[in-house]
């Protein structure tokens, strides 16, 4: 049988417009960054979503 993808995110440029942050903590939430981070072997293809600071809460849904 063939393997069926049912979801799929490249996390390319426009990923916001596709993707919600929670607001549930307030100014407790943390903020997410769309970087490649520090180790990568091509900084725009291995970009991604990275959360930026220490003790947060992060959440987000597509």
């Amino acid at each position: 049988a063939e393997p069926t993808t049912y979801f799929r995110e490249e996390f390319d440029a426009g990923w916001e417009s596709r993707w919600v942050e929670s607001t549930y903590k307030g100014a407790e939430q943390g903020k997410f960054a769309w970087t490649a981070g520090k180790f990568y072997n091509d900084a725009e293809k291995d970009k991604g979503l990275q959360t930026t600071q220490d003790a947060r809460f992060y959440g987000i849904s597509a």
